[in-house]
């Protein structure tokens, strides 16, 4: 057998071994993450987005935050949508991050990976949250997170009343809750 022969089995061999490692360790993490956080990353149903973009405060022309951005498409609708508005999508599971931070390119629209609780956003910022019932009690205990307008597709916020209520057209019948910032909030 010729050397270039071996040479080129061995660039394969390699080849399948780093992209077979690259492909567990990208479900390993994204397992950890979902684990850690309680929630695995899943896209925001379009139609659920461009309802949320209907019920958005008039005239907003601050800043969006996407609680748990994921993969990235919700905060880039918005971003399109909406160019008055910065969105930054706030993601912790670093494959999703990277995802986002690599596919979305627009200049009022940024990534962040973190924990969005750790978060300090300015009072009358949006947060959109596409969560799960535990995620949105914490939401709306979170003292920093009362003084801003929450949009939340699908859950509702615990101890807060929403402003406005629709039903997506979508096969889940799902809700899009708009809770006005807390006008007892610092």
């Amino acid at each position: 057998m010729p050397l270039l022969d071996v040479l080129v089995s061995m660039f394969e061999i390699i080849s399948a071994i780093v992209v077979i490692s690259v492909f567990i360790g990208s479900m390993v993490s994204i397992l950890w993450f979902t684990i850690q956080t309680g929630i695995s990353p899943m896209p925001s149903n379009i139609v659920a987005i461009h309802t949320a973009m209907t019920l958005l405060p008039e005239a907003h022309s601050g800043t969006l935050y996407d609680l748990g951005s994921g993969w990235g498409n919700a905060a880039a609708h918005f971003a399109t949508k909406h160019p008055t508005l910065q969105v930054v999508g706030i993601e912790q599971s670093w494959l999703p991050y990277w995802f986002s931070r690599c596919w979305y390119r627009q200049p009022n629209l940024q990534f962040q990976r973190g924990n969005f609780f750790n978060i300090t956003p300015k009072p009358n910022s949006i947060l959109y949250c596409y969560l799960y019932t535990g995620g949105m009690l914490k939401i709306s205990k979170h003292r920093d997170f009362k003084s801003c307008w929450i949009v939340s597709n699908t859950f509702a916020c615990p101890y807060r009343t929403p402003m406005y209520e629709s039903i997506v057209q979508d096969v889940h019948h799902s809700r899009i809750y708009v809770y006005a910032p807390d006008s007892e909030s610092p």
